[in-house]
């Protein structure tokens, strides 16, 4: 026998949501991926559990619950061997792939192809906004500061913010910043990987009406004011109920998806704020991303 000790490293993605750490076992009660597989333990927000696993080749599983399975899942291929082993992850927020836990460096081959698979039926029931909270004693000097505009560049795209956004890394999108009060995800899809799969997106208003329709969104595309955009409301009962804005961009090569989110009760005191950040963004080219 061999310990697997298992860090879920504290976020604030998914941070009230328990994990559960499954193992693969002919003589399990529950099937993940056509496996037959048995539960070792949970996992909560900044938790580190060890769990006794035998010394041949296994495959363990991270799921939030049996509900979800299909697609807020991830897979982990341990090798063959006595020594024990540790690993750290943690959930990963993106409207694309939904709130599923990541683990941390290289995985195996079956593994990357197991999450592009559970990704194309992700949807949004487990997409949690992650938003810091508000501190309390800030410095007052922060306070002025954080009004003062900051570039942040990524891929050829920049967005100005302000002062108060920190870069957030998220394995699942091309950038993330978050502020106090706001959080700013960002990813672009290749035109050409989108026409690959048979897509007819030809403009913007065909990547936005393709987005709202592939994941069921309650929202209507609107272009007005030099931005194209939806937005709509998600509510979860124990973190919080949230709004969010989707601008959409277009650079040489690619279409470009920027989520604004905040609390629904202070969307309307952040709405011109998030409208300006919309309309900065631009390319390496020289082109603005809004259309």
């Amino acid at each position: 026998m061999r310990n697997l000790t298992i860090l879920r490293t504290k976020s604030f993605v998914g941070c009230a949501m328990k994990l559960n750490v499954y193992i693969v076992d002919e003589c399990g009660d529950t099937t993940i991926n056509n496996q037959l597989c048995r539960k070792l333990g949970t996992l909560k927000n900044g938790q580190e559990q060890t769990f006794q696993i035998d010394d041949w080749a296994t495959r363990i599983y991270v799921i939030a619950d049996k509900l979800s399975k299909g697609f807020c899942s991830e897979m982990y291929d341990l090798p063959a061997g006595v020594e024990d082993v540790r690993l750290t992850g943690k959930c990963k927020y993106s409207l694309i792939s939904g709130n599923a836990f990541r683990f941390d460096g290289p995985v195996s081959a079956d593994a990357q192809a197991y999450r592009k698979k559970t990704g194309k039926k992700g949807w949004i029931v487990m997409i949690v906004a992650v938003i810091l909270g508000v501190a309390l004693g800030v410095l007052s000097g922060w306070l002025e500061s954080r009004t003062e505009p900051k570039t942040f560049a990524v891929d050829g795209m920049v967005i100005t913010l302000h002062t108060g956004f920190e870069e957030y890394e998220d394995a699942d999108l091309d950038a993330c910043y978050l502020s106090e009060d706001v959080e700013v995800m960002i990813t672009g899809e290749k035109i050409a990987d989108l026409k690959a799969l048979g897509l007819e997106v030809n403009s913007l208003k065909d990547y936005g009406e393709l987005l709202i329709d592939l994941y069921d969104i309650d929202a209507e595309l609107v272009t007005e004011d030099g931005l194209t955009y939806f937005e709509y409301d998600y509510g979860d009962p124990v973190i919080g109920d949230y709004h969010y804005v989707c601008t959409l961009h277009e650079s040489a090569d690619a279409y470009w998806i920027v989520e604004f989110a905040t609390y629904q009760d202070e969307a309307a005191e952040h709405a011109e704020d998030i409208r300006t950040w919309a309309k900065s963004v631009a390319f390496a080219e020289g082109a603005a991303g809004a259309v």
